[in-house]
């Protein structure tokens, strides 16, 4: 899709996002007030650490079979664009781990019916691994501008912001249209950057970057002006990432970033080596 286009579509997506969705939701909660609500003990220690383990055995040792499976790993580096190069995504982690459906996609979708109002289903969970960066992590930004829920889960102790880098927001920008508008706008112009990038009116100082230990829960409306924290310094983040959808959604096989997928393992050595 041509740029003209895309930013056609998320004009559009917006004006219904605000004027049909946003009226829609319930509006006495977390997550219709400041954009997020954080859920302490979505997952045990030890379930924490069997996920760890799977992402690092599926990045170092064995990738998964996407062919089979439809599991595979996304190396951000591979995009070609300016953001994220220490990033790294097992997507369709379901389908090599079953048991991650059974124990949390009846709990998140009763979670967010609470907080939203309207019924979800988990249509894809992803691990996400971020190295250690201070110069590619993508500044703030919503993920478009459609209806779009996540949940995120951290799989290690995340206590520190500038050591192991927070997912960070701007509470209560779902509700900024006319910073969204302005935004937009100026992407339009900037054919360098995507058009759904927050980089004006959001300032680090009206932040809250989201601490936590293994197992805390964020249930998150992609609405929000968020970013993964750009100075992060010292350890890996992992996280286990819950895409939501409306429950009368179809549904399709999930396809995000495949096209930069990795084709061979790569050893812990290098995975930090190229995440300098």
């Amino acid at each position: 899709m041509n740029r003209v286009a895309l930013f056609l579509r998320h004009f559009r997506d917006m004006y219904r996002y605000y004027t049909r969705w946003l009226p829609s939701v319930r509006q006495d909660t977390d997550v219709f007030e400041k954009g997020y609500r954080i859920v302490p003990d979505m997952l045990s220690v030890e379930e924490c650490s069997r996920i760890r383990h799977d992402f690092d055995r599926a990045l170092h040792i064995e990738l998964p079979d996407d062919t089979k499976t439809g599991t595979y790993i996304v190396a951000r580096r591979e995009a070609g664009d300016q953001y994220d190069k220490h990033v790294f995504h097992l997507m369709n982690y379901q389908s090599i781990a079953p048991w991650i459906v059974e124990r949390l996609a009846a709990p998140i979708q009763e979670l967010f019916k609470a907080e939203v109002g309207h019924d979800f289903r988990v249509n894809s969970y992803s691990i996400q691994v971020d190295w250690p960066d201070t110069q590619t992590k993508r500044g703030y930004h919503n993920d478009s501008f459609l209806v779009n829920y996540k949940a995120f889960i951290y799989l290690n102790d995340v206590l520190d912001v500038d050591a192991d880098g927070p997912y960070t927001v701007i509470p209560r920008s779902h509700k900024d249209i006319g910073r969204k508008v302005f935004n937009l706008m100026v992407n339009f112009f900037r054919s360098w950057v995507p058009l759904d990038n927050m980089d004006f009116l959001y300032p680090d100082t009206k932040k809250h970057a989201i601490l936590g230990k293994a197992g805390t829960g964020i249930l998150s409306c992609q609405a929000l002006a968020h970013k993964g924290w750009h100075n992060h310094t010292t350890n890996k983040r992992y996280v286990l990432i819950l895409y939501l959808v409306p429950a009368t959604t179809p549904q399709k096989e999930w396809k995000l970033g495949k096209e930069f997928k990795l084709q061979h393992t790569i050893t812990a050595d290098d995975a930090a080596r190229k995440a300098a």
